[in-house]
């Protein structure tokens, strides 16, 4: 079996780092009705706040509420948009094909909330 080896790499150099779009409100989201999940600081149904008929991404990535249950990331696989209450964490090219699912439990936000009660990230993660 072979060893593993483990190394600590900063956020900034393995993601871009970004967020959602105000745009996604739920008269946008009433008016664009279709297939595609956008994904808010919800934390039932997995985090969907609606469906609608376009995306703004399409792969693997990783994203985070942040607002209310703030800093925990989560693991997107597919077509989707978020809106401006999400994190969302892009793979830089020297570091596709690592297994997000993993990296995913690696990332914690949650000792950089702030607030009571309905908690915030810092809006700049980096």
């Amino acid at each position: 079996m072979s060893e593993m080896k483990y190394t600590s790499i900063p956020l900034n150099k393995m993601f871009i780092v970004g967020r959602g779009l105000p745009k996604y409100t739920k008269a946008y989201a009433d008016a664009h009705k279709g297939a595609y999940p956008v994904y808010s600081s919800k934390t039932e149904n997995d985090g969907i706040f609606a469906y609608i008929n376009t995306y703004d991404y399409d792969g693997e990535y990783l994203t985070w509420s942040t607002d209310g249950y703030a800093g925990l990331p989560a693991y997107r696989n597919g077509k989707f948009s978020c809106t401006d209450h999400s994190g969302i964490l892009t793979l830089n090219e020297e570091y596709i094909g690592v297994y997000l699912p993993y990296i995913r439990w690696q990332i914690d936000f949650r000792k950089l909330r702030l607030g009571y009660g309905n908690q915030h990230v810092l809006k700049s993660i980096r």
